[in-house]
C-alpha cells in the first residue's frame, strides 16, 4: 500500500517537471510526511493541457451524500480496477498523477516498525499513478479528492511490503494522462511493479510513525540502506 509520502518540491519546479499548462489553487507547504486527508498535488490532463491542483488524498464518491460519510479510499489496487464501481469510471476519464519526492514502507524492528524511504536513485520526482473525483454538493464547494493506484511489490520494496504504488516512467505518464485513451484493461497494463533499478530505500528516522512530526529530518535517514 502507500499510506506516507514525501512532498517537499515546489510547485514552480513540479510544473516544469510534469509539463503542465496551468496551475489551479494554492501553493502547498512542503510535507516531509504527507498523511492521508491531507490536500496533495496532483497532475491531470484536460482540454488545454495538463494542469496541477490540489486534491484530498482520500477518494470520495461523487454519489457520496456527505463528503465526510462513507468509506475514503487512499489506494486503488491496479488489479480490480476495471471491476469496481468506483475506480472503473475514474479509470475512464479521471486519471492523474500523484507526485512524491518519495514513500514509505515498514519493516518490523526490534523495538518500533522501522520505516523505509524509498526513492529514485537520482532523487527525481516520482509519478505516482492515481485517480480522482469531484464531489458535488448543494452550495457547497467541489471537493477534488484522489487516490493513489497500487500494485504488486518490486524486489526491492517487497521485503517491506507486498504492495506499492504503481510508478510511471515518462511514456507511461504520457499514455495515463491522454483523455483520449479509454481502454481501461490497456491502461491498467500500465500499472505494473517498477523495476528494481528504479527505486532505492534506506531506513529513516522511527519518528515518521508519527503523521504529526513533520521536518525534514525525517528523511535524513541511518545510514542503513534496505
Amino acid at each position: 500500500m502507500c499510506g506516507r509520502f514525501v512532498s517537499s518540491t515546489s510547485r514552480y519546479d513540479l510544473a516544469e517537471r510534469f509539463g503542465v499548462t496551468g496551475t489551479v489553487g494554492d501553493a502547498l507547504a512542503e510535507s516531509y510526511n504527507v498523511a492521508p486527508g491531507r490536500l496533495v498535488y496532483a497532475v491531470a490532463a484536460g482540454r488545454r493541457g495538463r494542469r496541477l491542483g490540489n486534491m484530498h488524498w482520500g477518494m470520495v464518491a461523487s454519489w457520496s451524500p456527505a463528503p465526510d460519510r462513507g468509506p475514503r479510499p487512499i489506494n486503488a489496487r491496479a488489479e480490480n480496477l476495471t471491476s469496481s464501481a468506483l475506480f472503473g469510471p475514474a479509470l475512464d476519464r479521471r486519471r492523474c498523477v500523484v507526485p512524491a519526492d518519495g514513500f514509505y514502507e515498514w519493516r518490523r524492528g526490534p523495538v518500533v516498525r522501522q520505516p523505509v524511504l524509498f526513492s529514485a536513485p537520482d532523487g527525481s520526482v516520482l509519478a505516482m499513478a492515481g485517480l480522482w473525483a469531484r464531489w458535488r454538493g448543494t452550495g457547497a464547494q467541489d471537493i477534488m479528492s484522489c487516490a493513489v493506484i497500487t500494485t504488486a511489490a518490486s524486489s526491492v520494496v517487497s521485503p517491506c511490503h507486498h504492495r506499492m504504488p504503481a510508478l510511471l516512467d515518462e511514456q507511461a505518464m504520457a499514455e495515463w494522462l491522454d483523455p483520449a485513451r479509454t481502454d481501461g484493461a490497456a491502461l491498467a497494463a500500465l500499472l505494473g511493479p517498477a523495476p528494481d533499478t528504479a527505486l532505492v530505500g534506506r531506513e529513516v528516522d522511527p519518528l515518521v510513525n508519527n503523521a504529526a512530526n513533520d521536518c525534514p529530518e525525517l528523511i535524513r535517514g541511518t545510514g542503513v540502506i534496505a
